[in-house]
C-alpha cells in the first residue's frame, strides 16, 4: 500500500486499485490479462506513472517454472489506468516483494534475484543492473545522485545512481527486509536486522557509528522525526532512541501485542504502530502511542493480522489487512481512533 495527497494505492491478490479516500470510493482497478498473478510489493507512484513486479505465475505442466514480470501503468487524470509496458518476464528469475524508487524517468526495481534495476519508467528498457549477494526485498532509497540499498545478503550497498557502481558495502552479522533511512543532516543511514540491532551507518562510507539494542528482529524500518528515532521488532516492543548517539529517549520500550513487521509511522506527537495482533484470535492491531513518552493513546483491533506499513491520508490513517475477512481498508481518526471508514473491494466484471 502506498498513498498521496488523496488516493490509496493496494495491490492485493492478482488486482492494483487506487482509492479515493476525499469521495471515499474506489476509482480505478487493473488485472494483467490472462495471467493474473499476485501482486506483494506495493505499487511505486510518480507523476502518473506506476511501476510494479508480479509474485509470478506458474508456466504449469509443459513449461516448468514461474515467470515473474515488472510493469508499468500510466494513470490518466486519476480516473482510469493502461499498460505502458511490461517487460515480459526477462529481466527477473524470482518474484518482486519489495516497492520501486522512481526519479525523473527512472525506476530503481528490488528483486528477490538478488538485483537492483534501473529502468526507464516510460519504455521498461534496462540501463543497467546490480547484482547484490542476496535478495533484496526492500525499496531502494535515492539521495543527491546514490542510492542505498538493503539487502537480505547481510549487507548494505552505496550505489552510483547513474551507473549502479559501487561505492561502498558494509556487511553485518544478520539480514534486512526493510529500506534504510536517510537522515542527511547528520550524514547517517539506519538499518533494522534480523541481528535484533538497529545499525547506523555513516551515509558517505558506510562505517558503523552505533547499534541500538532490540529484543527480537527488527523487520521494519523506523520512523525518523525531530531528531528521535522509532523502531520496532518481531515480540512486540517499540523503542525511541536518539537519532544523532543512539541513547534511549524512553526508559524502557512499549510493548504491542504480537509481532511487528510494518514500520511504524510517526505524525504530530503520535507514534502508530501496527502488529500482526493475537495468532490464536487470527486478529490485528493498530495502536497510537505518545512519542514523547511511550504510553498508549488508543488501540484498534482489526479482523485480521496487519503486515502493511500505515499511510496517513487526509487527516485519517489507514491500514490495509492482511486477509478480506470483511473489510480490506479501514481508516482511524488520528486523534481518537475513532473508525471513520472501511472498504471492501466487491468483485467486478472482466475489462472493469
Amino acid at each position: 500500500m502506498t498513498a498521496d495527497d488523496q488516493f490509496i494505492y493496494v495491490a492485493y491478490g492478482p488486482a492494483i486499485l487506487s482509492y479515493d479516500v476525499a469521495n471515499q470510493q474506489e476509482v480505478w482497478r487493473y488485472s494483467p490479462a490472462e495471467t493474473n498473478p499476485p501482486f506483494f510489493a506495493p505499487p511505486s507512484v510518480q507523476d502518473g506513472r506506476i511501476v510494479i513486479g508480479d509474485y509470478g505465475v506458474s508456466g504449469g505442466f509443459l513449461s516448468p517454472g514461474s515467470t515473474y514480470t515488472l510493469y508499468g501503468l500510466e494513470i490518466v487524470d486519476n480516473r482510469t489506468v493502461s499498460e505502458m509496458w511490461t517487460d515480459g518476464g526477462e529481466l527477473s528469475t524470482d518474484r518482486y516483494v519489495g516497492e520501486s524508487t522512481q526519479v525523473d524517468d527512472v525506476a530503481y526495481v528490488p528483486t528477490s534475484d538478488f538485483a537492483v534495476l534501473a529502468v526507464d519508467a516510460n519504455t521498461g528498457q534496462l540501463n543497467w543492473r546490480f547484482e547484490a549477494a542476496g535478495a533484496i526485498w526492500s525499496q531502494p532509497i535515492y539521495y543527491e545522485g546514490t542510492l542505498y540499498v538493503t539487502s537480505l545478503g547481510k549487507s548494505v550497498y552505496a550505489l552510483n545512481a547513474e551507473t549502479g557502481d559501487v561505492l561502498w558495502q558494509t556487511p553485518l552479522v544478520g539480514a534486512m527486509s526493510a529500506a534504510p533511512v536517510l537522515n542527511p543532516d547528520a550524514q547517517l543511514l539506519y538499518a533494522g536486522n534480523y541481528d535484533n540491532k538497529l545499525h547506523a551507518l555513516d551515509m558517505a562510507t558506510g562505517d558503523e557509528k552505533w547499534v541500538a539494542e532490540a529484543a527480537n528482529w527488527i523487520w521494519n524500518a523506523p520512523a525518523l522525526d525531530d531528531g528521535r528515532l522509532y523502531y520496532a521488532d518481531n515480540d512486540g516492543f517499540v523503542y525511541a532512541v536518539d537519532a544523532l548517539d543512539g541513547s534511549p529517549i524512553w526508559e524502557k520500550p512499549a510493548q504491542v501485542a504480537g509481532p511487528i513487521q510494518a514500520s511504524p509511522v510517526y505524525a504530530d506527537g503520535r507514534l502508530y504502530v501496527a502488529s500482526t495482533g493475537d495468532p490464536k484470535e487470527g486478529t490485528g492491531l493498530l495502536v497510537a502511542l505518545d512519542a514523547a513518552t511511550g504510553l498508549q493513546q488508543w488501540q484498534q483491533t482489526t479482523d485480521s493480522p496487519l503486515f502493511t506499513t500505515p499511510v496517513i491520508v487526509d487527516n485519517v490513517i489507514v491500514v490495509a489487512l492482511g486477509q478480506i475477512v470483511n473489510d480490506l481498508l479501514i481508516a482511524y481518526d488520528l486523534e481518537t481512533g475513532n473508525q471513520q471508514w472501511s472498504y471492501n473491494p466487491t468483485p467486478r466484471e472482466e475489462g472493469n
